[in-house]
């Protein structure tokens, strides 16, 4: 199974993630994003924390994991005849723009699940998706994901 990493724009075009296999999204921008085709695709809406000092919304970077996980899983049991091309199920994750909240997603979901740490997993993502920008708040976020990550204690697993 893949991700693929976009903005609202790229999730408001079902002819383009039906040809790309995609089965499930994950809204990294909140609730008040509007998951347009729910009769199409499995759909995962991150809930929006408090951003602090920066008065920007910002990502649970744990429940954001949890989420990939569950649509990479509904994505798997959406396959209805035969299996899109390269024969896995897609799943693309989005923020607004496509710069920030979505790419930190995919580098969490990365850090957890392939062991990658923080500078590896932005290296990945940026090489595939050269836009993007996470934010100063999220980058220190990552870091303090990966630490945790590092100490053993995995209350994301």
């Amino acid at each position: 199974m893949g991700l693929y990493l976009g903005g609202y724009d790229h999730a408001a075009r079902p002819e383009v993630m039906r040809a790309l296999g995609i089965k499930a999204v994950v809204n990294a921008v909140g609730p008040r994003c509007t998951n347009l085709y729910r009769n199409s695709f499995a759909y995962f809406t991150c809930t929006p924390t408090p951003g602090g000092d920066t008065g920007k919304d910002t990502l649970d970077l744990g429940e954001t994991c949890r989420l990939i996980d569950a649509a990479l899983r509904a994505a798997a049991e959406r396959i209805h005849g035969p299996p899109p091309a390269g024969g896995t199920p897609n799943v693309l994750v989005h923020c607004m723009s496509g710069v920030s909240r979505g790419p930190a997603a995919v580098i969490a979901f990365l850090m957890l699940r392939h062991g990658m740490g923080h500078e590896e997993a932005t290296g990945h993502v940026i090489a595939r998706h050269p836009a993007t920008k996470v934010s100063r708040q999220l980058t220190q976020e990552l870091a303090q994901f990966e630490a945790h990550l590092r100490s053993g204690a995995m209350p994301w697993a």
